[in-house]
């Protein structure tokens, strides 16, 4: 469904660029139709006859044909903010949902998918850091408020961050690791 949308996005972007050309094309040859008729009339304005009347007929209706142009543009443009007002939310939305999932990804099962033993200390689950080569625990895991900490290399973070963290990834990677 979201590829369908996204070529007809794709469509009315290339219409508007094609219908700007086209505008500019005939905003040029109405300029140079107009300083060529402004320059024979300023010259010689006793002569200003029915082939005048005729040129001055042919650019305004050139000045008309662009002003048309304008308007299909705009025309066009509104579809786009359309399929804007009406899409992104969606799409933020959707992304929304799948941050808030992946951050509630329990911390120690991610810890435990890299091979972290965690041992009971308290409230806290400890472990040696997974980040860096020790010997002692100083790695922390409160699971009520699914944070992490290492006391040795001072990172920490939600589920996100740890996954950043271990698989050397960017936000957006750890976001689908945890989600898939």
């Amino acid at each position: 469904m979201l590829e369908a949308k996204d070529e007809v996005f794709q469509v009315l972007r290339d219409a508007i660029a094609e219908k700007r050309e086209e505008l500019d094309d005939e905003r040029r040859i109405w300029s140079k139709e107009n300083w060529a008729f402004e320059t024979c009339f300023n010259n010689r304005p006793t002569e200003f006859s029915r082939q005048g009347v005729l040129k001055t007929f042919r650019l305004m209706e050139r000045a008309e044909k662009c002003n048309g142009l304008e308007r299909e543009i705009k025309k066009i443009e509104a579809a786009v903010k359309e399929y804007f007002i009406e899409e992104i939310p969606q799409r933020v939305k959707m992304t929304e949902l799948l941050v808030d999932d992946a951050r509630d990804t329990p911390c120690e099962e991610v810890a435990q998918q890299f091979g972290v033993k965690l041992k009971r200390s308290g409230r806290q689950l400890s472990g040696c850091c997974p980040l860096h080569q020790e010997n002692t625990p100083s790695f922390f895991i409160d699971p009520t408020k699914n944070v992490w900490y290492c006391m040795g290399c001072h990172k920490g973070g939600d589920s996100i961050k740890l996954v950043e963290e271990l698989r050397q990834c960017n936000f957006v990677d750890a976001v689908k690791y945890l989600t898939t």
